[in-house]
């Protein structure tokens, strides 16, 4: 019953949110759109302000106005029209988002909230050793997808093949080598940038990382081993929030 009435509530507030407002939300003060057919847990997350709280409030404290950020894992576009309203519109900002579908989303939400043409939308995936990788869609949740394993079955609806990039090439999307923000949220493929390119993380001002101790586990790795790996790269930790960390490099240039 309790279960039942949690639901009715929220599809009532939502349904008013959506007679007032359409869907157009405040997001840490910022004005932003949601896909509308996004899932309702999504709406309400963002209807009560909880939608990626650590990563939004971390971006605020330490990524400046006017830095340049590459984003991995646009999803939705909701981080990322924050983020662009957080830096102003002269800094350039890629987005990377494997899901093709999601990645058309995720442009056309920027284009629709905040359109600038020093945001680009990047369709790959970020990973190594081979030009094109499998990935898994979120099995009916468009907006969860991840690296696909081999309990996700062969090439399919659920599973397909998208390009692969690097940070040292995204890097080359920037206008020059002035100070950048990484903002990471790539369920669990931190572990092998910083295993793969700990030189070119360590080149960004900041980043924002949120990391996934159970995919590490299944990975046959931990939590300890990648701070360690962040750590010999030369990062230092300045703060974490719930499982989202910023860590910046100890000498910077």
């Amino acid at each position: 019953m309790f279960k039942q009435f949690n639901s009715w509530k929220r599809k009532t507030l939502l349904a008013r949110h959506a007679r007032r407002n359409g869907s157009w939300y405040i997001y840490f003060g910022e004005r932003i759109f949601l896909w509308p057919e996004a899932s309702r847990a999504i709406h309400y997350l963002l209807y009560m302000g909880r939608y990626e709280k650590p990563e939004a409030s971390l971006i605020r404290k330490y990524v400046n106005p006017g830095m340049n950020v590459i984003e991995l894992g646009g999803s939705l576009g909701i981080v990322s029209q924050f983020t662009r309203k957080h830096i102003g519109p002269d800094a350039t900002q890629v987005i990377v988002e494997a899901d093709p579908e999601l990645a058309r989303i995720c442009r056309e939400t920027q284009e629709k909230s905040v359109p600038n043409p020093n945001t680009q939308v990047v369709p790959a995936a970020i990973a190594y050793g081979s030009p094109t990788i499998t990935f898994a869609h979120g099995k009916g949740n468009v907006h969860v997808g991840r690296l696909a394993g081999p309990a996700d079955g062969p090439v399919g609806e659920n599973k397909i093949e998208v390009p692969t990039c690097t940070l040292a090439k995204l890097r080359e999307m920037l206008p020059d080598d002035s100070a950048a923000a990484l903002i990471c949220d790539v369920e669990g493929a931190e572990l092998d940038i910083i295993r793969n390119e700990p030189a070119e993380v360590a080149k960004f001002a900041i980043w924002l990382v949120e990391f996934h101790p159970h995919i590490f586990a299944e990975k046959g790795s931990s939590e300890a081993e990648f701070f360690d790996l962040c750590d010999r790269a030369g990062l230092e930790v300045l703060e974490i929030m719930d499982s989202v960390a910023a860590l910046r490099p100890k000498n910077p240039a």
